[in-house]
């Protein structure tokens, strides 16, 4: 791998990020949160935006997933949870925390049950995906 051979080690991160650097020249440097008060994180100004400061590479390349401990993952919980009384939550729990089954029971796929594609093929949900899990695909 042409990475491991280079001195001092660089980082996939840092590898991904060097094309933008030079895009972006020393904007590419400046973190968000160095942004004056009522600057635009846009560089140059809303007539010449040219560029968006995006912060550090970590910050670029994991949006904001990467800067939560938790990722996401409680956010979406507790929003298939508790709004729209809970409507997300089967679905929700099928995906991220059951095993797959063919032609599962969920009131998401209820309406096309019994139902062809437009290739006239019944439609199956998680057909060939039984007994795997998010972490599968």
């Amino acid at each position: 791998d042409e990475l491991a051979k280079q001195s001092p080690p660089v980082s996939r991160m840092e590898k991904v990020w060097e094309p933008f650097k030079s895009l972006l020249g020393e904007a590419g440097n400046v973190a968000a949160d160095n942004v004056a008060e009522g600057e635009s994180k846009f560089v140059g100004g809303a007539e010449t935006i040219k560029h968006f400061q995006f912060g550090s590479p970590d910050e670029f390349l994991h949006g904001l997933a990467g800067m939560t401990e938790e990722g996401l993952q409680r956010a979406m919980e507790e929003e298939c949870r508790n709004n729209e009384d809970g409507k997300w939550w089967e679905e929700y729990a099928y995906v991220v925390l059951r095993v797959a089954e063919e032609d599962v029971d969920l009131p998401t796929t209820t309406v096309h049950k019994g139902k062809t594609s437009l290739t006239r093929e019944l439609i199956v949900r998680d057909k060939g995906h039984a007994g795997m899990r998010l972490d599968d695909f």
